[in-house]
């Protein structure tokens, strides 16, 4: 995992063994199945193959001339072939213009996103703040096949990815294996058994260096700002047109799906994965991997 951009810290690994306790059912002398930092000290005297490293967050200019994570990427890469390249992003709201947002508009509303080098966009994935409601549709309005999950922060969680790998990303990638995923560099999203998970599903994870998304992470680089321009546009119209009215969790996502056509530009999609060098069109050779330099 280490190699992919995903090290496991301490706190992950005792997650991980306590998860495998709890679904196997085994006895141990763990406190609520849960190894203690004694346990860790001793595994790690037990596995002297096991190196303790930290990490370190890169300033941009440390970032841009780190050429480590590419030549590992680009190491994977060739293992793999021309697989289809996905990339996964999000963006985030609090209501759309801050003198028309109520109280209930600044709750935090995540909209992950999801493209592949060839042009093509997933339905997106909507992560809510708060429990999942019963007097309203969360997706009314949004573009066909989107996916909704409700977390206390509104943020990526490590069970929101799962949910969204399991139940939205893997319905909507058909059978062509293997494949690439691109994900940034959030800890919460991977887990140990949904990464296991996904290399026996011939999926490869790949995480995105800290502070090198702007540079790497093709959303980032051409369709986030094509996205946010087309938001932003429809919110002028929308105001104008719906005075008084406010931008809330109940509505956001057929904002969203009112926006989503033009979001779907596939010559963007593509240009903006071979802008950022994570995968190139198949008129240049295809494993090339861009450096990050200047």
């Amino acid at each position: 995992m280490g190699n992919r951009g995903c090290p496991v810290t301490p706190t992950q690994l005792k997650d991980t063994v306590q998860d495998m306790i709890s679904k196997d059912g085994r006895k141990t002398p763990f406190r609520n199945g849960r190894p203690s930092n004694g346990w860790y000290t001793g595994f790690l005297k037990r596995n002297p193959e096991i190196k303790l490293k930290p990490t370190k967050l890169l300033n941009k200019a440390r970032a841009r001339t780190n050429t480590k994570f590419t030549t590992l990427m680009r190491q994977g890469l060739e293992c793999v072939g021309k697989a289809p390249r996905y990339a996964l992003g999000s963006q985030h709201t609090k209501g759309a213009l801050p003198q028309m947002t109520s109280s209930e508009g600044r709750k935090q509303v995540t909209v992950g996103v999801c493209a592949n080098a060839d042009g093509k966009l997933l339905p997106p994935y909507f992560l809510f703040k708060g429990p999942k409601p019963s007097s309203w549709d969360p997706l009314a309005g949004a573009p066909l096949k989107s996916a909704a999950f409700f977390t206390e922060s509104g943020w990526m969680t490590q069970a929101a990815f799962q949910y969204w790998f399991q139940h939205h990303f893997l319905p909507n990638i058909g059978n062509e294996r293997p494949v690439v995923l691109l994900i940034d560099s959030h800890e919460g999203h991977i887990a140990y058994d949904l990464f296991q998970q996904a290399e026996q599903s011939n999926i490869h994870l790949y995480r995105f260096l800290p502070n090198a998304t702007h540079i790497l992470q093709p959303l980032d680089v051409g369709v986030f700002g094509h996205m946010k321009r087309s938001y932003w546009e429809y919110l002028r119209k929308w105001v104008a047109h719906n005075p008084g009215d406010t931008i809330t969790q109940r509505n956001v996502s057929r904002i969203i799906g009112n926006i989503w056509e033009d979001v779907e530009r596939p010559c963007l999609i593509r240009k903006s994965f071979a802008s950022s060098g994570t995968f190139l069109s198949t008129e240049l050779p295809s494993l090339m991997i861009r450096q990050c330099l200047p």
